[in-house]
């Protein structure tokens, strides 16, 4: 009744449902258009600012969330970090800016609509507890992490340009390194070290024809073996 009588009003009405689990039996369409994708917000949490899963986990949690869905829902769902009902991400990692850059690129290149709670772009850190509300602190505008807010202004722009960003089609690719997430997002490979050590990935795929680094945290020079600094994060376009 709730979408009958909104959508009677304005059909353009876009209906957000705030739910923390599994959202199919609200999203058949007869219920609400998209839901908030805490179960996304829990797999990235959990391996790039916790660690409490490691890469072939975070890979299974996040195919199955893929599959959970109709691709109608997958492109629509909306995806965060953290909310006004959680503690900021740059808490949650101990204010570890490193970690949640790459957090935010994978947020940034999955399909979906990605969100980002007012002052995360700074960094803010607050908690969220018994009789504490920091994570609902007033913004602050004067703000040290330059960089940062820098790195986020440039994902967005990426967000807007490439399309390949915004596609369902997601492939991880196959890397001994247990701490390098590779994954291909149509003429994308993104590179992400997970670890405070460099790593090293090497490109046995001779089919992959690496042209551009159009977002990196440091200048990397294209070829077969790239090693990453310690957090370190490579979008490369490739010519298909």
């Amino acid at each position: 009744k709730f979408r009958e009588a909104t959508k009677a009003s304005k059909s353009e009405v876009f209906l957000l449902g705030e739910i923390w689990h599994d959202a199919r039996p609200w999203l058949e369409g007869d219920q609400f258009d998209s839901s908030m994708n805490y179960p996304l917000t829990e797999s990235i949490i959990k391996y790039f600012c916790t660690n409490e899963i490691n890469k072939d986990q975070f890979i299974s949690m996040t195919n199955q969330l893929a599959l959970n869905y109709t691709l109608q829902v997958h492109e629509n769902l909306f995806n965060l970090l953290d909310s006004h009902d959680t503690s900021r991400i740059y808490s949650i990692a101990s204010e570890n800016e490193h970690k949640i850059r790459l957090a935010y690129i994978f947020m940034f290149t999955q399909p979906g609509t990605p969100c980002i709670y007012y002052g995360s772009e700074i960094p803010m850190a607050g908690i969220k507890g018994p009789n504490l509300e920091d994570h609902r602190s007033c913004m602050t505008f004067n703000h040290d992490q330059v960089s940062f807010f820098h790195f986020m202004k440039r994902l967005i722009q990426l967000r807007h340009q490439e399309k390949a960003l915004k596609s369902t089609n997601i492939i991880f690719m196959k890397s001994n390194n247990p701490d390098l997430l590779v994954y291909r997002k149509e003429e994308l490979i993104i590179i992400l070290n997970n670890s405070p050590q460099n790593q090293t990935w090497i490109n046995k795929d001779w089919s992959i024809n690496m042209d551009e680094i159009i977002m990196s945290d440091s200048d990397y020079k294209i070829k077969s073996d790239l090693t990453l600094r310690p957090y370190g994060y490579i979008l490369i376009k490739t010519i298909i």
